[in-house]
């Protein structure tokens, strides 16, 4: 006994092969489109949080000077052992003693972050270090950070600023130019 069965029910088991070209060149027109800005919101929020990682270093040390009563300074460190004024590989935020503020080693002083860059970006810093003082104030002079992403689009480059009122705040580019008391930026 043969068995007749309907066209349309040999034509719902699946797609032809045409239809899946279809489909497929579909796909590929709107991942073309898609891409450009992905990328780009991507890199946008690497930037954010890298520079969200630089500025809670610097209130972490500010913070943890006011609640303890003790002196936290931040500096650039090429090795992660000593304040060589390399901010770009990284920097020692540590409770220090107020007099020469020096990092001596880890078995005797306290380390509250050490941040190391990494490949995405670099840090350029204008002194070699940043001493909060228990009162939150900055000790000696202001001072800035220079973020400067691998990618080099100077739109990403963000300057970070450490006043002696112990404010710490980001501007970018066109923020910078705003400023008469900031020099311009470059990586």
């Amino acid at each position: 006994m043969t068995r007749i069965v309907p066209a349309d029910y040999r034509r719902g088991r699946g797609f032809t092969l045409i239809e899946l070209m279809v489909a497929l060149a579909v796909v590929a027109i709107l991942l073309t489109v898609a891409t450009p800005p992905l990328t780009a919101w991507v890199d946008r929020m690497k930037v954010l949080a890298e520079t969200t990682e630089l500025l809670e270093s610097f209130s972490l040390g500010r913070q943890y000077a006011i609640n303890s009563r003790n002196y936290v300074t931040i500096c650039g460190t090429t090795s992660g052992n000593q304040c060589d004024g390399g901010w770009e590989t990284g920097f020692l935020v540590f409770v220090s003693d107020g007099t020469n503020n020096e990092f001596v080693d880890r078995r005797t002083t306290p380390v509250l972050h050490h941040y190391k860059t990494g490949d995405t970006f670099t840090t350029q810093g204008n002194i070699r270090k940043f001493v909060f003082r228990p009162s939150g104030l900055l000790k000696g002079r202001s001072g800035s950070l220079l973020y400067c992403p691998k990618s080099q689009a100077v739109k990403d480059y963000r300057r970070i600023v450490v006043s002696q009122g112990g404010r710490i705040r980001s501007y970018t580019p066109q923020e910078v130019a705003k400023k008469r008391y900031l020099s311009q930026m470059s990586c």
